[in-house]
């Protein structure tokens, strides 16, 4: 069986790694809500329309990098 860290399985491990790479978001919007007070409706609904912009554009650069057209 292989082993990571600490001698845990590597299963373990990864499924240790991918859990903190998760939290790590929810921590930094903690600490931006203490250090800036809560988010807004508005301000999730804006960043939320940037999100989906963002998205937006990968698909079609994708699409264009494949030779076809954007959904």
């Amino acid at each position: 069986m292989a082993t990571g860290p600490g001698a845990f399985s590597a299963y373990v491990t990864h499924a240790i790694e991918r859990q903190r790479e998760q939290d790590r978001p929810g921590e930094s919007v903690a600490w931006m809500q203490e250090k800036h007070g809560p988010v807004t409706e508005a301000e999730l609904a804006v960043a939320e329309a940037e999100r989906r912009e963002i998205e937006r554009w990968f698909d079609e650069h994708e699409a264009q990098a494949d030779g076809r057209e954007a959904a």
